[in-house]
């Protein structure tokens, strides 16, 4: 069917390559299909997100835009070092997801060392912001070597940066009714302007401030007791996580003062399921690639530890979307956080169901046998043993 249709990752690394041997790239290039990335000798050009916009891309528009892909890439891999001065105008903040910088440094064992860690701050325990270069074409991470160079700390750096944001955002933002409103930029700094809480808080809304990003280039704003516009924010994620070829987040984050923290409105809001749902989703996939990952590293490193799955279930008591594991008693576990712990005996001649324990009061009584883990976002608990008889006794088990 391609080349009218969607082609297939290879067929797509081969054109990229063609493209970019056309564009002047004189080094060897070869195809990595396990990491869907071209690999030369000096660098390493990932393709899923190229990809996504690829296939996402009319196709009369497709030509054009691998060619901007091509040189989107060229431009960021110039190694051609740029003073402080060259640079400081064009400092900016980068909003992601937590998540990219944890699962590169996961990856990294997977193989030798291949992705820098990169200074960042954490905001509203699910986002950083690092700083970038913003070119023409393209944003380059600014590196640790590129703050030595520049003698410059990370949090100055932010600070240029932060300020350099402010100076292009002087447009207004658009309103999709009353109290609820969406960024205009569509310079993929929209989502990083939550970082501007100043410029948010501006804005005039029901309660206190509720954003969105699940797209680099979409901020939605409402009040957290506007529940119409709290279901309009659910709505715009819902659609555009389904269709961005490069999606963010669905979760929602509320103003406290100067700082993001995590939100969920009252369960008795109209728009509280909708948002929770959104909330599991985000991060039912963020566990589900760290497990893939996890994995990987056990079978490499000859290791067996369970990693247990992050799932989800509604049930139907109330109607609430939950999200679950299971631990099973024997089995040397890396258990996710979710509001439902399945416990389980898998020696039993039906792996017998014990039934369901709230995360919190499982936590209250069994806490000292599950040891968070160093290092891993989402968080996960290694757990080795098993609730005594005692113990279950206390629970207030639940089906679903």
């Amino acid at each position: 069917m391609w080349p009218f249709g969607k082609p297939s990752p290879a067929k797509f690394a081969r054109l990229v390559a063609r493209t970019m041997k056309q564009r002047g790239i004189a080094s060897s290039i070869e195809y990595d299909e396990e990491d869907f990335a071209l690999k030369s000798e000096a660098h390493v050009f990932y393709l899923a997100n190229m990809y996504a916009e690829y296939c996402a891309t009319p196709l009369l528009r497709r030509r054009k835009a691998l060619h901007m892909f091509v040189e989107s890439f060229l431009e960021t891999r110039d190694d051609q070092p740029q003073t402080l001065d060259d640079v400081r105008p064009k400092l900016l903040p980068k909003l992601r997801e937590r998540f990219f910088h944890d699962v590169l440094q996961l990856r990294n064992r997977l193989k030798a060392p291949q992705f820098p860690a990169v200074e960042h701050r954490v905001l509203a325990q699910h986002l950083a912001v690092d700083v970038v270069v913003d070119m023409p074409k393209s944003v380059k991470t600014v590196s640790s070597e590129d703050l030595d160079r520049w003698g410059l700390g990370f949090d100055e750096a932010l600070d240029i940066a932060r300020d350099n944001l402010w100076k292009i955002s002087n447009e207004p933002f658009g309103e999709l009714m009353p109290g609820t409103y969406v960024s205009t930029w569509g310079d993929t700094h929209d989502a990083s302007r939550m970082f501007l809480h100043d410029l948010v808080w501006q804005l005039d809304v029901k309660g206190k401030h509720v954003a969105m990003v699940p797209d680099r280039n979409v901020l939605l704003v409402t009040g957290s007791e506007d529940a119409e516009g709290l279901g309009r924010l659910a709505q715009e994620t819902k659609h555009i996580l389904e269709h961005s070829p490069r999606p963010m987040t669905g979760l929602a984050f509320v103003l406290e003062g100067t700082a993001w923290q995590p939100f969920l409105p009252p369960v008795d809001s109209p728009a509280y399921d909708e948002l929770r749902l959104l909330t599991v989703q985000s991060m039912g996939s963020m566990y589900d690639e760290q497990k893939a990952i996890l994995d990987k590293i056990q079978e490499q490193d000859g290791t067996d530890i369970f990693v247990a799955t992050f799932a989800a279930v509604g049930r139907e008591a109330d109607g609430h979307v939950y999200s679950w594991c299971t631990w099973a008693q024997d089995v040397d576990s890396l258990l996710p956080g979710t509001h439902l712990v399945a416990l389980s005996n898998p020696e039993s001649p039906a792996e017998k169901m014990l039934g369901f324990a709230e995360w919190e009061q499982l936590a209250s009584v069994a806490g000292d046998l599950m040891e968070p883990c160093d290092g891993l976002y989402p968080a996960r608990y290694r757990v080795r043993g098993f609730p005594s008889t005692e113990w279950l006794d206390r629970l207030e088990l639940i089906e679903i």
